[in-house]
């Protein structure tokens, strides 16, 4: 018996591997529902992590996403050139090919993928609730409750266990269990255009910083929207933002920056009308840059996985099976899990930094 707080794409994947292994039953608990994660870029890459410590997590993960699109039909599912712009015109198809990125590359609808994990794990039996989390109730090392925020309780069985995918919220651990979870928030924001190619087929193309502040990176779809993000200025989240009762989402797109992609937008393709939508999403960052997953240093029976940051739909899939793993006592995918262990943070100097947090934490 599993209960998986969160649906974005790591707490979707966690319930679709659990259900996959025959785990029952499980239980997936979000504040809104499925696809938190809708507003990613989801530009998903095999080889951009190698020569550095998240190249396993890269290399594992795009192979994860081949087998899962095959698996679940995904539609919006492709391999894509990805190119490298300096000077070059977006409409200038002859000179793309002297800068194309090495490597396999793919884009996904994140919306399409959430879903149809979600749906194939609810047909084999898991059920979903939408409950706001508040808190946990904790006797010894065991959690034993789950608190609401409407003040309702779900107790657990003695041999259940807790999956905590819930983002830079995952920083609230250290209130519940008093262990460090230095996971920070990032918040950007990203333009998209329905209607409109720029090119005959998908693909991304990535840009050096201009004087707009902007490192445009620009993403073609299978449904002919282009996504825009890269707009510069990303605004950093403490860990302390995110604990406190009550606080509501931390903030919405910054309206500069989408002024500035226009113009820089303008100065080199196409595109000469405002987006459709502009959107802002918050990437949860470990201090070291690699995701957070594990069993929880003085607890029995919590568990969690997050710590994406900007490739937590490449990696997402991947975390949700290396959770499900440890919960079935089966071989990780990677190795070794200390390399992910939320214990890598539990130092003295990190749990000074925690006791200050608490005291900046909102009321």
């Amino acid at each position: 018996m599993v209960v998986v707080v969160g649906a974005g794409i790591t707490g979707a994947a966690t319930a679709y591997y659990l259900s996959r292994a025959g785990v029952s039953p499980v239980t997936v608990i979000d504040s809104v529902g499925i696809a938190t994660c809708s507003k990613a870029a989801a530009f998903l890459s095999e080889s951009w992590g190698d020569r550095t410590k998240t190249e396993k997590l890269h290399r594992t993960s795009f192979r994860l996403h081949l087998d899962l699109a095959e698996e679940l039909g995904l539609k919006s599912f492709r391999q894509i050139p990805t190119y490298h712009k300096t000077d070059l015109e977006c409409d200038d198809e002859n000179l793309w090919s002297s800068h194309a990125k090495e490597g396999r590359h793919a884009l996904v609808d994140p919306k399409e993928l959430v879903s149809a994990l979600m749906d194939a794990a609810q047909e084999r039996g898991t059920s979903m609730e939408i409950q706001t989390l508040s808190g946990l109730e904790m006797e010894g090392s065991t959690a034993t409750g789950i608190c609401f925020q409407d003040g309702g309780k779900r107790d657990l069985d003695e041999e259940e266990a807790i999956v905590l995918c819930i983002g830079p919220w995952a920083s609230r651990l250290e209130d519940w269990i008093g262990t460090p979870m230095p996971i920070d928030g990032v918040l950007s924001t990203s333009l998209v255009w329905q209607d409109l190619c720029l090119w005959d087929d998908p693909k991304a193309m990535f840009c050096e910083e201009d004087m707009n502040g902007c490192h445009l990176e620009m993403f073609q779809r299978v449904d002919k929207s282009i996504y825009v993000s890269g707009l510069g200025n990303s605004k950093p989240l403490k860990a302390s933002y995110f604990r406190g009762k009550d606080r509501p989402f931390p903030g919405e797109e910054v309206p500069s920056r989408c002024d500035a992609a226009l113009r820089s937008l303008q100065a080199f393709s196409a595109i000469n009308r405002p987006p459709d939508d502009i959107r802002a999403c918050v990437r949860p960052q470990s201090p070291d840059g690699v995701p957070v997953v594990g069993k929880m240093g003085g607890s029995s029976n919590v568990y969690v996985a997050s710590g994406g940051g900007q490739w937590g739909i490449t990696w997402g899939p991947l975390l949700g099976l290396m959770v499900t793993n440890m919960i079935c006592e089966k071989d990780p995918p990677l190795s070794p899990m200390s390399a992910y262990s939320p214990a890598r943070f539990d130092t003295l100097v990190q749990r000074t930094i925690m006791n200050g947090r608490s005291k900046e934490a909102w009321p």
